[in-house]
């Protein structure tokens, strides 16, 4: 069962990520919710973005509500607190607003939908699931809205459920790749103890760093690799580790690729592997070059679901089994087939 992985996991705060639009993440929020309850764990609710319209914004398809039973803590902002289909105990307002207004925390009184616009920033979420906790959750599930992965982040969530489908690419193929991709980001292992810690003092600066096992570390003038890729590489010399405060993405990725045949590639350090946003094609020709990442926090992927169909009508019927198939042993549900079992590898 996908709850009793979360509550075997002991973490207190879980993000549920999608990698695309109808790839499911509603549902496995929901299918949480309601193995939560019938567990008699009570839990607190929220986002980063927003969620649990009735219908999508930018599709204008229909979507899943966000089920709440009743003594769940919900974190949203005010306008969409006057949405919910339920009643509410209000118990805080945040001291943070967002375009929808004020963050406020509530308890369901009585079962219905709901509507979650969480903190807008990574800071505000990590304070809002300390609240939640404080008024009685034992575990805070952060719906992550499109695109916006920084959810997973671990300083936010120690765990990952990680929800991708048909809707993510054009063939199964495509989508188990841009899966493992994700996956490996997420759960990218941690630097060694110098590099840390020389890492830890170019983000704390707020610069790019480099480190070399002669040298040591050192930290560059630029603030971010952002526009300025060839002086970042520039700057590199002999180091063997890259450490990237801010994005990652194509650019420097390439740059990167530019350097001459058999020079060693450099390790990129990120704060985490969120920060990355290179396309999983340019990024793998910066692993099969010799690169590889490395990231001050992590937080595992608990599980992965995964949606076949495709809202254009199209259904993947293979996918569940090859993404099983790769992605042993972390274990791959179809939730909309079975919200017991995980699919046989």
């Amino acid at each position: 069962m996908l709850f009793h992985l979360v509550a075997k996991s002991q973490a207190s705060t879980v993000a549920v990520v999608g990698l695309a639009k109808n790839a499911g993440k509603t549902v496995a929020f929901n299918c949480l919710i309601a193995q939560a309850t019938a567990a008699q764990l009570p839990l607190g609710l929220t986002s980063l973005g927003y969620d649990g319209e009735a219908v999508d914004r930018l599709t204008h398809l229909a979507k899943p509500r966000i089920q709440a039973p009743a003594g769940t803590i919900i974190a949203t902002a005010r306008a969409a607190l006057e949405r919910a289909e339920t009643s509410l105990e209000l118990l805080r307002i945040m001291p943070f607003n967002t375009a929808l207004g004020p963050i406020v925390l509530a308890r369901v009184v009585e079962p219905g939908n709901v509507e979650l616009a969480g903190p807008s920033t990574l800071a505000d979420l990590v304070q809002v699931a300390d609240v939640m906790r404080e008024y009685g959750a034992a575990i805070s599930l952060i719906d992550g809205a499109l695109n916006r992965v920084g959810s997973a982040a671990a300083r936010v969530s120690q765990a990952t459920i990680l929800a991708t489908g048909a809707s993510v690419a054009a063939s199964p193929e495509q989508v188990v790749a841009r899966t493992l991709h994700a996956v490996a980001l997420l759960t990218a292992p941690p630097p060694p103890p110098v590099v840390q810690a020389a890492a830890q003092a170019a983000f704390a600066a707020e610069r790019v760093g480099y480190w070399h096992p002669q040298r040591g570390g050192w930290i560059s003038s630029q603030p971010t690799a952002l526009g300025q890729p060839q002086q970042t590489v520039a700057e590199l010399g002999e180091a063997t580790h890259l450490m990237v405060p801010g994005a990652v993405t194509n650019n420097l990725v390439q740059a990167l690729l530019q350097l001459p045949a058999g020079a060693p590639m450099p390790t990129l350090v990120v704060p985490a592997g969120t920060h990355v946003f290179a396309t999983p094609a340019v990024w793998q020709r910066y692993l099969q070059r010799g690169g590889a990442l490395q990231a001050l926090e992590s937080a595992p992927v608990l599980a992965v679901t995964v949606n076949p169909a495709h809202p254009a009508g199209t259904y993947q019927a293979e996918l569940g089994a090859m993404l099983a198939q790769a992605l042993y042993p972390i274990p791959v549900y179809d939730l909309f087939y079975d919200d017991q079992r995980p699919l046989a590898h």
